[in-house]
This record gives structure tokens, sequence and C-alpha cells, in this order.
């Protein structure tokens, strides 16, 4: 059943990224209340049933992503990455910028661009999803859309592809 959990975001936002370490829950990006394009990193700890505003991403902001967490393994540090997504808040632009919070530094970087290395992967893309495979030291990110951005139109187009990111090999 559902019930109220009587806390929200510090900062409201719709069309975010999410992703659960461990019984937290971490918001990522998204559009504010305004309709402006955010940066924000915000953690909700279930435990405590608290928020916190975590160090902001670099640059402008971006919606429509997906993002994914990857425990430590091979000596890297436990991280957070987040590929693509809208980069205006028009949504008319559409990114492969690949960026991970690294839990043991506590800062943002970025990683090679999706899809860089595979033949045909060249445009920018939103909206796809993305799942771990620690099997595999990495993840699998899979669908999303290419295209002049929201309104979907009859020339965006659903991508039909699945990529594997290694994440040890960065």
């Amino acid at each position: 059943f559902w019930q109220n959990a009587n806390t929200q975001p510090p900062i409201l936002t719709a069309r975010q990224a999410s992703v659960v370490v461990g019984s937290d829950i971490y918001l990522l990006g998204g559009r504010g209340a305004g309709g402006s394009l955010l940066n924000n990193f915000q953690k909700y700890s279930t435990a405590t049933n608290t928020w916190l505003d975590m160090v902001l991403i670099p640059g402008d902001g971006f919606l429509n992503t997906t993002a994914v967490y990857l425990p430590a393994k091979n000596g890297l540090n436990p991280r957070i990455y987040i590929p693509g997504g809208s980069i205006q808040s028009s949504d008319q632009a559409y990114s492969r910028v690949h960026k991970y919070y690294d839990f043991g530094t506590g800062t943002w970087n970025t990683a090679k661009q999706v899809g860089d290395g595979v033949p045909g992967v060249t445009q920018a893309f939103a909206y796809a999803a993305a799942a771990p495979n620690n099997a595999k030291d990495g993840y699998f990110l899979t669908g999303g859309a290419i295209g002049p951005g929201f309104p979907v139109i009859t020339t965006t187009k659903a991508l039909s592809q699945t990529l594997l990111y290694r994440s040890a090999t960065n």
C-alpha cells in the first residue's frame, strides 16, 4: 500500500535521474519548479527521513537521462554514472557527455563520451535506461532517442541499441 513519507527534496524537480545506493536514494539534475535546467545532486536517507544537498554536478544541468550505481571493484571507488540526456531547458539539444560521481574523492569527473569506440554510435541522445552488470565491471545502456528533442516529432528516432560500458577500461 502507499503512504506519505512526509518529506520532500530541498529542490523540487521533475524529469530527474535517480539511483539507489544501499538504503539511500540520490536525485540528479532535472527541471526546476520554474522550468530551469538543474545540476543538483541530492541524497535522501530513508533511515533518517532527511535530505542532503551534495556537490553540484559540473555544467549547466541536464534532464531526461538515467543514472546507475557501480560498487567499488578492481581498485575503483564506488561511483554513480550519468550518461547523456537533454542539455538545454528547451529539450532541443541532447548529449553524449558521460559523468560520474566518485564516492571516494567526493568529486564529479568526466568519462569517455557515450559510445566512444563503438562503430555507428555518434549521435547525442536522451531518454535511455541504464542497468548495472557487476559481473562485467560496468553497466548496460539501452534504448533512448535521437532527434531534435521535445516535443517528440516524426524526425525523432527511437534507438534500438544496447551498449556496455566497462568502468575499469575508461
